[in-house]
């Protein structure tokens, strides 16, 4: 009889293992700060997806849907109170995305960046969202107006 082996085969990570916890959406009453700046595009602006996700169904049009325009947005959150925690976050709205396979159109985050490793954890899992980690520092200004 052969022994079976709970390890992992070519280093994929078992749920069992993974050493955040589960906070399922939605996530309500969270307390946050932000700043946001819109603008317009006409096309898929350069950069817009990482690299991973630029290789990826997440960027191929005739799977996530076509790029329509319209505008686009970059935002910086401080959440000072979520299900995982305090966490900075900065993200890439590029412009407006056809939803298959409604045909329907709406924005779409298409890159995102977070503080903690825990939002990445359960944004992917709950929202399907392609977060990576970051450091932030938001230096203390001493002027008062």
């Amino acid at each position: 009889m052969t022994e079976s082996t709970s390890e992992p085969v070519g280093g994929a990570t078992q749920t069992d293992d993974i050493p955040f916890e589960d906070k399922p959406s939605p996530w309500l009453n969270m307390k946050a700060q932000y700043f946001c700046a819109v603008g317009w595009a006409r096309g898929l602006p350069t950069g817009s997806y990482a690299d991973l996700e630029a290789q990826s169904s997440f960027a191929d049009p005739d799977i996530s849907g076509q790029f329509k325009g319209g505008a686009c947005m970059v935002m910086i959150v401080r959440y000072l109170d979520t299900p995982v925690g305090p966490y900075d976050e900065i993200l890439w709205v590029p412009g407006w995305f056809e939803v298959p396979p409604k045909k329907a159109s709406n924005p779409r985050v298409t890159r995102i960046y977070v503080s903690r490793k825990e939002s990445i954890y359960n944004g992917r899992k709950n929202w399907n969202i392609p977060k990576h980690v970051l450091c932030f520092v938001f230096p203390i200004s001493c002027f008062l107006i």
